[in-house]
């Protein structure tokens, strides 16, 4: 087989057609790249919405360190607070001391204020 001598005009159309084709899988692959850093498994997207998701979850572990040293608070106080425990049985058990009335309303309406709740009279006591 004898090689072909190619023209300066042919040299130069294959050199186009190859730089053409070079620049073609050059926009493909840089393409797909930037497809993959914004929407691939670990893309910008997905980072942006894991940050918002630690975000939000660093908020509720917080809110319940808050619940839990209060509660941890509320048991000490009830352990060793007499206070406490008197609160806690007026507002939950209805309890009275001696000579006091309660007076206890019936549940909230939802829509309506200021129904509902009890409350405690003390009656002096008569000489």
């Amino acid at each position: 087989m004898a090689k072909r001598n190619l023209t300066r005009q042919e040299r130069e159309q294959r050199r186009r057609r190859f730089r053409v084709l070079l620049q073609l899988a050059g926009l493909l692959v840089g393409s797909y790249l930037l497809l993959s850093l914004l929407f691939g498994n670990l893309g910008l997207l997905r980072y942006y919405k894991m940050h918002q998701l630690y975000y939000q979850t660093q908020q509720e572990v917080e809110a319940l360190e808050r619940e839990h040293a209060r509660l941890r608070q509320e048991v000490e106080d009830l352990k060793t607070d007499p206070q406490t425990i008197e609160r806690i049985a007026r507002e939950r058990l209805g309890m009275a001391r001696e000579g006091e009335i309660v007076f206890q309303f019936p549940h909230r309406v939802q829509g309506v204020k200021g129904s509902g709740g009890q409350a405690t009279v003390t009656r002096d006591r008569d000489p």
